[in-house]
């Protein structure tokens, strides 16, 4: 074999190697470049495992001040540091599924979005109207297809604002499913 057909050779092996490669590659690419939204929906799912860890622990949902139920941030629970205890030299709860390690804002904190807005923690019996409606919208003789009876997290999405629900376009991120 000849160099000339040997590079021949190679160079035609590199250009299937690219076109075998160049659209998995282009998909991982495309894949770290993706919307700031995609931070928000993973601290939504690991805020919303944490909720279900600590639900199958204590037999019931956080209450409102969800950083301190999930991450156990205040010192003046029985235990320094992240974690709480129930009872004095007791067991130490906390934190769920590195709650500890999101971002939060405010006194008392929340854990907020990839755009430093507050993610929306609501159990269900103490929801304002406004979210049922909001979590329960459906057109006309249908039955809604977003429907819990426990809590919901959500934001607003790059926006700001809460758009429609069944909005298409709609970059609110929730947990209902």
């Amino acid at each position: 074999m000849n160099w000339k057909s040997t590079s021949r050779a190679v160079s035609i092996r590199a250009l299937v190697l690219l076109l075998l490669l160049g659209g998995p590659l282009s998909c991982i690419i495309s894949r770290s470049a993706s919307p700031v939204h995609d931070p928000t929906r993973r601290t939504i799912n690991i805020i919303d495992l944490a909720i279900e860890m600590y639900y199958r622990m204590h037999k019931k949902y956080p209450d409102k001040d969800l950083v301190q139920c999930l991450t156990g941030y205040r010192d003046d629970d029985g235990n320094p540091g992240y974690g709480y205890r129930l009872e004095p030299r007791g067991t130490v709860c906390g934190p769920w599924n590195r709650t500890h390690l999101l971002k939060t804002k405010g006194d008392p904190p929340q854990f907020v979005d990839s755009y430093g807005r507050e993610i929306e923690y609501y159990l269900f019996d103490d929801m304002p109207d406004e979210v049922k409606d909001y979590i329960n919208a459906s057109p006309p003789g249908q039955a809604p297809s977003y429907y819990r009876r426990d809590y919901i997290l959500r934001s607003r999405g790059k926006n700001g604002k809460w758009d429609k629900p069944r909005n298409p376009k709609s970059d609110d991120i929730t947990n209902m499913r």
